[in-house]
This record gives C-alpha cells, structure tokens and sequence, in this order.
C-alpha cells in the first residue's frame, strides 16, 4: 500500500483559532497566536472593513473592478456582463496567473497624487494670469503661512 502526502497547507483562515482548528484539522500556525498589528486610534471607519477594493489596470487600458479581503484573497470582475470573476490566494498570484504587466490602482492611494498634480497645475496657471488680487490669491493659496510655534 503506497502512502500518498498531500502538501503541507497552513490554514490562513483568521476564524480559525484554538479548538476550531483542532476540529477542522488545520495546520499551519495558528492566526490567535501571531502577534496582531494594531490598528490607529484616528483610523478612519473604511481601514476597518473586512475588504478593500482596487482597480486592475490591465496593459491595453481596460480596468476591472476588484476586491482584497484582509487574509489576502483577491477577487476580480473579469467580465460584468456574464459575471465571470477571477480569484486567487494573494494579488502576487493573481498578477502572476494572467494580468502580467497590470497595475493596481487604490481609491486611497489616488488622492494624494492628485492633490500633487492639482498644486502643479495651479502653480503653472499662476504664471497666466495677470498681476491683480486673482493672482494674489492663488499665490497665497499656493504658498499658506507658515504657523509659529509658540515657545512660551
């Protein structure tokens, strides 16, 4: 009789702690005992949530709507229309399996960039407009006070 192995898989699955997992058989190091990052006390409400959405920007443009839950699963919209969705283990995978060369594109990752490139724009439309209180304004608006820190 010949002794067949299967591969070692850890069991990812944050639910399953002390004796659920000696019940499900799972192997692997147990989520309960790995040391948990704390999250911030001004976190906002959506750095809580269980999943983070993304775009997949594939090389030819189009952008497929996606999701990470928070034990690294990744799920992607690959057609809408007959919702076919692709999913993975991690977005590494996922990347790997069939999205070579695509991006990711994060709602809150966006807006810094933008704000960047709107600070660059205005401060290049501060050059067209004519000396005035228009201009004024957009060169104080570009360059605020700098607050004091009172020593006293």
């Amino acid at each position: 009789m010949t002794d067949i192995h299967a591969p070692i898989q850890a069991c990812t699955d944050p639910r399953h702690t002390g004796a659920r997992r000696v019940a499900l058989g799972c192997n692997g190091p147990d989520p309960a005992e790995a040391e948990q990052p704390a999250a911030a006390p001004d976190a906002p409400e959506e750095t809580l949530a269980f999943a983070r959405a993304f775009r997949l920007i594939q090389r030819d443009g189009t952008a497929l709507d996606a999701v990470e839950f928070t034990n690294g699963r990744v799920i992607v919209m690959d057609d809408p229309v007959w919702g076919l969705c692709s999913g993975a283990r991690s977005l590494d995978l996922l990347l790997a399996s069939g999205y070579h060369g695509a991006r990711i594109e994060r709602p809150d990752e966006q807006l810094p960039a933008r704000v960047a490139l709107l600070e660059q724009l205005l401060a290049e439309a501060v050059d067209l407009v004519p000396e005035g209180d228009l201009r004024d304004r957009l060169v104080d608006a570009l360059n605020p006070p700098a607050t004091e820190a009172s020593g006293e």
